[in-house]
């Protein structure tokens, strides 16, 4: 005679044998809170990069146009030798439009100048004239206000003056510094730009590197 298994064992059964897939487990709060820290693998090494010991790009301090670039990929470059040359035609431009500037604000200081003069007279006179019961006291106030104004145009002035004197000693330096050389022996190692680009102030023009031995450059995580 056959005996008739339970049912909960016959409904454990059917789901171990449904489908024939796993249940994921279940995990509790404590174990999604707590990340697992996995210790790093030793035998995977580290990523290392080989650089030069020494090595500069050459570029110029302000924005321009190059006009010639003396050495090519590969070249023996020593301490001063001439690397890139600067078009000076935007830079005698530069220094035209400065000096005109610079022209127009000291014709600016002279009349702010006289106007100081003149103002100041006016008030003297209408000082005088106040004292002496001939003008009233408001007429000499108001002159003797002209005559502080005019002495703080003549400031300013002075001012625009002085910083367009700055304007024409920076376009004199670009004339001067037209000339990028190299500041240490060494290789060309890359060109970035061609003869007639425009670069921007520190745009590197040609890489040089020493002459000295590589040097291994790696992270540790």
């Amino acid at each position: 005679m056959k005996h008739p298994k339970p049912a909960g064992a016959l409904l454990l059964l059917l789901v171990a044998c449904g489908d024939g897939k796993r249940a994921a487990p279940v995990l509790r709060d404590a174990e999604v809170a707590q990340p697992k820290v996995v210790a790093p693998d030793a035998a995977a090494g580290f990523v290392g990069v080989i650089a030069a010991a020494e090595s500069v790009d050459v570029a110029p301090r302000f924005q321009g146009v190059i006009a010639a670039i003396r050495v090519r990929p590969g070249d023996k470059v020593t301490t001063g030798q001439v690397i890139a040359e600067m078009d000076q035609k935007s830079m005698l431009e530069e220094l035209r439009a400065a000096d005109a500037a610079l022209g127009a604000a000291q014709a600016a200081k002279r009349q702010a100048e006289v106007d100081v003069e003149d103002a100041r007279r006016k008030a003297a006179l209408e000082a005088d004239a106040a004292a002496k019961g001939i003008s009233s006291q408001s007429v000499a106030d108001e002159a003797r206000l002209a005559a502080k104004r005019a002495e703080a145009a003549a400031q300013r002035a002075g001012s625009m003056v002085a910083a367009e004197s700055s304007h024409v000693q920076t376009a004199r330096d670009h004339l001067t510094d037209n000339v990028l050389k190299a500041t240490f022996d060494g290789t060309v190692a890359m060109r970035f730009r061609d003869p007639g680009a425009t670069v921007a102030q520190g745009a590197p023009i040609v890489r040089i590197v020493g002459r000295g031995g590589p040097r291994l450059r790696f992270a540790v995580p």
